[in-house]
Order: structure tokens, then sequence, then C-alpha cells
């Protein structure tokens, strides 16, 4: 898995606010906000919880179970 581009990040956070995006990683809102304006990359790590807390991936298709 690699770091996510910031239109994925921000097309992935839906309805979310940045704020409750960023708690569920465990970040304050202006790391997320770095992350969707491109001045920061997200790391691997934490773009697959956000997928997997989000419901936008599962564990199968991360690791080709």
């Amino acid at each position: 898995m690699v770091s996510p581009s910031p239109d994925q990040v921000r097309a992935a956070r839906g309805k979310l606010t940045q704020a409750q995006a960023a708690k569920l990683v465990y970040v304050n809102d202006r790391t997320w906000r770095k992350w969707e304006g491109g001045e920061r990359k997200m790391p691997a790590a934490t773009w697959e919880l956000f997928l997997i807390k989000t419901h936008q991936t599962s564990y199968q298709a991360i690791y080709n179970f």
C-alpha cells in the first residue's frame, strides 16, 4: 500500500469533517488539512487505518487474502 494523493484523501473523507476524520486516525485536524492540501503525505499505515475504520476496504482487499 502506498500513500494516497490529496484528492484520494478528500474523496475518502466523504461527509466527515476534517476534524472527525482526523480523530479516527489519532491526529489533529491541522495534520489532516495538510494531507488534503498536499503539504504532507499521509503515511500508508494511516491511510490503511482510515479506510478500514470507514469501511471503505477490507483486510482481504489490502492483503490479497
